[in-house]
């Protein structure tokens, strides 16, 4: 069995962590396996482990190279293979079904892709909802990523937040990715149902010929109306729309004409529908606030914001 080194980041120049056999003149194949740190490039790592540039320089300038080796990954995981101080092989996942591997091929070097398809296996799950979206989805066994894709085919019917009762219950019909016999994550949605507050929803998959993919009632009807029913995901809220709310601060009776959503400095807020921005900037008591004016002279008005994201502006 060829030595074994294992490689992972570290906050010093060396990043070798373990290796199995001692250092020999004529040391036979060994392997590293690099885990790349943030900022990490190929040309750092080359040097950190002292490996020859000139190799290096070799494979980038393989066609197709030098894009699929450039962009590494922070935590991503490369195998090098060497013979003493000379590299003899790299490889690198470039995708969940392929790895591009590099072997030293006499003078220089060549490449392929190994390919390792995913498998895909058709499963239903079930569950119900005690106190919130995704710890049903856990206890069901469904993972988060399919919770959040069920919510994003509803969010023109269901608000996630205000909406969601005890006892509400969800069936999925999803795909599930496997490789090599192990599981690596739930796939496309295929169809689901939502029973909330005693309201059936159903969504059927359906991709045309170009590849858009959208979701439809059993009917045959889009899911997709004119707005959805919140800004803002998975955040909780704080005050409701209350005609008869006492003001905190004034001790009076005055209307609260909204919904306010709590959620953590940072995150996106969504527009309720496709329209043109009418206001940005401060506006009273909202704060840094964004209107927007939709078909039939609806308009909806988002407050109390952090920052406004690159390029919004009135027009």
């Amino acid at each position: 069995m060829a030595p074994f080194a294992a490689v992972a980041p570290a906050s010093g120049p060396a990043h070798v962590v373990a290796q199995s056999a001692p250092q020999q003149a004529n040391i036979a194949l060994s392997t590293l396996q690099v885990a790349v740190a943030a900022n990490d490039t190929l040309e750092r790592i080359f040097r950190r482990l002292e490996l020859s540039l000139s190799d290096l320089a070799s494979i980038r300038a393989l066609p197709d190279l030098r894009a699929r080796l450039d962009r590494l990954r922070p935590g991503e995981a490369l195998k090098i293979e060497l013979h003493g101080d000379t590299l003899m092989g790299l490889e690198r996942q470039v995708s969940p079904t392929e790895t591009l591997r590099v072997t030293r091929s006499g003078e220089g070097f060549a490449s392929d892709i190994i390919e390792n398809p995913l498998e895909v296996q058709v499963r239903t799950g079930t569950a119900i909802v005690r106190s919130s979206l995704f710890k049903a989805a856990e206890d069901a066994g469904i993972s988060d990523a399919t919770a959040l894709a069920i919510s994003k085919i509803f969010e023109y019917d269901i608000d996630f937040v205000l909406d969601i009762q005890p006892e509400d219950q969800f069936t999925v019909v999803h795909q599930a990715l496997f490789q090599d016999g192990e599981y690596v994550k739930d796939g496309e949605i295929l169809a689901v149902e939502f029973v909330n507050a005693g309201n059936t929803y159903r969504a059927v998959r359906f991709e045309s010929p170009d590849g858009s993919v959208a979701f439809y009632s059993p009917e045959g009807r889009s899911l997709r109306k004119a707005f959805i029913r919140a800004p803002v995901e998975f955040s909780r809220i704080s005050s409701r729309f209350n005609p008869s709310r006492r003001h905190p601060v004034l001790n009076r009776i005055r209307a609260h004409k909204g919904v306010d959503y709590a959620a953590p400095i940072g995150t996106p807020v969504r527009a309720a529908g496709d329209g043109r921005v009418r206001f940005v900037g401060r506006k009273g008591g909202y704060g840094n606030a964004i209107e927007l004016e939709h078909k039939n002279r609806v308009t909806t008005l988002y407050g109390h914001l952090s920052r406004f994201a690159r390029g919004v502006a009135r027009n």
